[in-house]
């Protein structure tokens, strides 16, 4: 019996793609080695943010909101789904806003938590804090590439 190739799909934060790129150039380590090193220390730190997942967002608790011009989203939609068109949107408006600050997402809820849901996934119910929203993306050994939802 032949046992092809086995790969391991993971979801990884732009931000991080540029870390592990970089570090791998300058330890002339492969990428694979760097994300694991990367991994470990980590958990060993164990000081990671919370973190939740919606199909195609990934959205991390900070500690505040990042400076400069914000633009709300009224409408508290976070994210159009690529595949489908379907929306990322937030349930209660009053408890929380979604804001463009220049290039990046963000949506800072109010202390009573909110909702975000999205037809085809799980409601996640945030709590009150700032979160970062990131469009993940997926690492195949031939491409890097947006997830699809």
């Amino acid at each position: 019996m032949h046992m092809g190739k086995q790969y391991l799909s993971i979801r990884i934060e732009e931000g991080l793609l540029s870390r592990i790129d970089q570090l791998a150039k300058r330890t002339r380590r492969t990428k694979s080695q760097v994300g694991e090193m990367l991994l470990e220390q980590s958990l060993k730190e164990d000081k990671m943010e919370p973190i939740f997942r919606q199909g195609d967002l990934l959205l991390r608790k900070i500690d505040k909101l990042p400076d400069g011009k914000r633009k709300k989203r009224p409408t508290g939609h976070v994210l159009e789904g690529e595949a489908t068109g379907h929306v990322h949107r937030i349930l209660e408006l009053e408890q929380a806003e979604v804001l463009k600050i220049g290039e990046g997402l963000f949506v800072s809820v109010g202390e009573h938590g909110v909702s975000l849901i999205h037809p085809e996934h799980h409601t996640i119910e945030l709590p009150a804090g700032d979160f970062e929203i990131t469009r993940q993306r997926e690492y195949f050994p031939d491409e890097i590439r947006n997830v699809q939802d």
